[in-house]
């Protein structure tokens, strides 16, 4: 469901704050706008999982993360799933961009929440807001206040895996990985979705990419290793080792240990929400 909030005016002056567009679990269709917009927007993943590319860089958004977008930020992002179902909320004023800076809430991308509820539950309090009362713009924006306020204690901010410039066969083989790290997938199978031969997937991949395909699938891998590791400390790794698509623990922890500097074990131990920057 999307609602679309008319602006309202004091006088002269706009509001401080005010709240222009929300989602409730909207069934998110691919978006392309090479301009932005003209509002900052917070999304939640409530489920399925979606790709989000800003400003050529690429991240991929699954359940427990979501982004952020600041105004006329150049952005496009595509459901990876068929469910893939969020929540949002679009909102601008004088006071927004100060209230960003002072919030930590500086870049756009994507971001791992911690407490998910928390989100969903303020989106629909601004929901019953607006049924209750259509013109009880205050009453939203305050919830957006109130959103915001909390949302930067319960926040942060993942890393992308690469940036480069977009080119249909290259998206095609990066889709496939996104889709499909955690299968026992080959070379051959990513080219086989991207429609092209071995040979050619791959000097194309390192031409545009900068690096291997096999590279990009295993840091890929490692990347959702070390979310999930954060996400569920109390899950065997071994079975996360197999969610993220390594053939044994043993595997994934060599792995691990070459690109994270660490065991998972330690990792894990060590780590907290706010290494997800590194």
């Amino acid at each position: 469901m999307i609602i679309t909030l008319s602006n309202r005016k004091r006088g002269k002056d706009v509001m401080p704050l005010e709240v222009n567009i929300l989602g409730y679990n909207h069934k998110q269709e691919t978006i392309d706008r090479p301009r932005g917009m003209s509002l900052y927007q917070w999304f939640y993943c409530e489920r399925g999982s979606g790709a989000l590319t800003v400003d050529d860089q690429r991240m991929v958004i699954r359940e427990k993360q979501g982004f952020l977008l600041h105004p006329h930020v150049t952005h496009t992002y595509r459901p990876l799933s068929d469910d893939w179902t969020v929540h949002f909320v679009g909102f601008k004023g004088p006071m927004c961009a100060t209230l960003l800076m002072q919030l930590g809430m500086y870049d756009s991308g994507a971001y791992y929440f911690s407490d998910p509820d928390f989100f969903r539950d303020r989106i629909a309090d601004m929901f019953h807001l607006y049924m209750r009362d259509r013109q009880d713009h205050n009453g939203i924006a305050a919830a957006c206040f109130h959103l915001l306020l909390g949302l930067s204690e319960r926040i942060s901010q993942v890393e992308h895996i690469g940036t480069y410039n977009a080119n249909p066969i290259v998206d095609r083989a990066i889709s496939a990985i996104e889709r499909r790290y955690m299968e026992p997938l080959s070379i051959e199978d990513i080219a086989a979705e991207a429609g092209v031969s071995n040979e050619y997937l791959c000097s194309l991949f390192k031409k545009t990419v900068g690096q291997t395909v096999h590279h990009f699938l295993t840091v890929t891998r490692i990347v959702n290793a070390r979310l999930q590791l954060l996400q569920f400390p109390d899950r065997p790794i071994a079975d996360i080792a197999t969610d993220c698509g390594f053939r044994s623990a043993s595997h994934f922890c060599s792995v691990f240990r070459k690109h994270s500097g660490s065991t998972p074990a330690k990792y894990r131990q060590t780590a907290n929400i706010s290494d997800l920057h590194n």
